[in-house]
């Protein structure tokens, strides 16, 4: 399972770097780093009183923030729905509206943004069963929970990959943790043929099916 997979890669020494629209490296994490964000974040998520198998929608910047809370989800038992940046089409209101619907149709029960995102979280969030709205930042206000985190088990769900939405509203997907790392592993090994000293670059978005799952 994905939990598994990022526990053996905190061992390696190697991580993920983040680059500026200009090639300008702004962020570089090694996967220790996001493993030990990534547990803290997830014992604070239960901490505001999340249960397992409940949904966390996360606006998919391509930021650190948002790798670390996706395995949180994880690591907490949650799951996790990525959600859109804004983008030119249909402009603020049609992103607002795509974004209350991804949250209504997940039952979302925590929304998590940027700052600059976060009125946008509010505004789509109004209408839904939606009770937390906040920044990654503001997870720390949250006390850590005294239970220990169950992660998500190779038989559970991974997360919910909803479609762009462009043709017709967005469309959620349950993808498995068996689907996922069969996917990675296809991936890696037989289409690909990584070895241990090979890099990986992607523009691809974090709400993207390729980004997510066939690049991080």
């Amino acid at each position: 399972h994905l939990a598994a997979a990022l526990d053996h890669a905190a061992g390696a020494g190697t991580g993920m770097n983040f680059y500026n629209a200009r090639g300008r490296l702004f962020s570089s994490m090694r996967y220790d780093e996001i493993r030990a964000r990534a547990l803290e974040q997830a014992s604070r998520m239960l901490g505001m009183g999340l249960r397992r198998g409940d949904r966390v929608g996360i606006i998919a910047d391509m930021e650190p923030d948002f790798i670390t809370l996706f395995f949180a989800c994880q690591y907490a038992g949650l799951i996790s729905v990525p959600l859109p940046v804004i983008t030119g089409l249909g402009g603020r209101q049609g992103y607002r509206t795509q974004l209350a619907r991804v949250l209504e149709t997940s039952g979302a029960r925590l929304a998590l943004g940027a700052d600059a995102m976060l009125e946008d979280l509010k505004h789509a969030a109004q209408d839904t069963d939606t009770e937390f709205v906040i920044t990654p930042g503001m997870l720390d206000q949250y006390a850590p929970s005294d239970q220990s985190l169950q992660p998500l088990g190779a038989h559970e769900q991974s997360h919910i990959q909803y479609s762009s939405g462009s043709t017709r509203y967005p469309l959620g997907i349950e993808i498995s943790q068996a689907a996922l790392m069969a996917n990675a592993r296809s991936v890696a090994t037989d289409a690909l043929q990584l070895r241990r000293e090979e890099r990986v670059a992607s523009w691809l978005p974090f709400y993207h099916d390729m980004g997510l799952i066939g690049c991080m």
